[in-house]
């Protein structure tokens, strides 16, 4: 969650979790708040992360280890968000990627 504050800022970050609790407040399940989507569990998450930072998060869940488990799935929901992979996100992994020892 800190490279999502870090990248799209607390904004993002407090709306998603206050969405959550307004559902949760209405007896709904977080799978059941996502726009438009048949997606569940991680998927669902994704998609709504991404909703809130403007931009396809996929590739940063991915780098933590969280893979799609409906990837085509929701990756027609990220394009009928108009949600692509950005600068930000590229920017950051490839950064990480510098970070690792090229020997040991």
């Amino acid at each position: 969650y800190a490279d999502i504050t870090r990248l799209f800022g607390w904004e993002c970050f407090t709306s998603f979790y206050h969405e959550e609790s307004l559902a949760a407040n209405e007896g709904l399940s977080p799978d059941e708040i996502a726009v438009g989507s048949m997606l569940a569990g991680e998927d669902s998450r994704t998609l709504r992360f991404s909703i809130k930072a403007g931009e396809d998060l996929t590739p940063l869940i991915h780098f933590w280890g969280i893979f799609p488990h409906n990837a085509d799935g929701l990756r027609a929901q990220h394009e009928a968000n108009n949600l692509s992979p950005g600068d930000r996100v590229r920017c950051l992994i490839r950064r990480y990627r510098e970070l690792i020892p090229k020997d040991n």
